[in-house]
């Protein structure tokens, strides 16, 4: 099973664009910043997931969500490769949003 909940908040404000396919799908993707747990006298971590929504859950990002916004996010992960300009070969992360809802 391929399942992600994550709960955070955006980096940025969504920006609504639409797809090359035949019905211009809207899509939006951010970073959503997540807290680690924090442990007695430490300093609190982030991790940080990039989100990727299409449809009505990438209008509703945009019209609802900024970085005050507190969100959970339920998807699939997605994992690839590419290469930099420099040629060096990276790994990208994602999370596929299916659910998203204010916390």
């Amino acid at each position: 099973m391929n399942l992600i909940i994550i709960k955070g908040n955006p980096t940025e404000k969504p920006v609504l664009r639409y797809c090359n396919d035949d019905d211009h799908t809207p899509v939006v993707d951010f970073t959503l910043a997540v807290n680690r747990k924090k442990s007695p006298n430490s300093e609190t971590k982030a991790d940080f997931f990039r989100v990727v929504a299409y449809g009505g859950k990438a209008e509703f990002c945009e019209k609802y969500l900024d970085t005050k916004t507190k969100v959970i996010v339920t998807g699939s992960v997605f994992t690839g490769s590419y290469t930099d300009k420099d040629g060096v070969k990276k790994n990208s992360f994602e999370v596929h949003a299916q659910d998203i809802e204010l916390a």
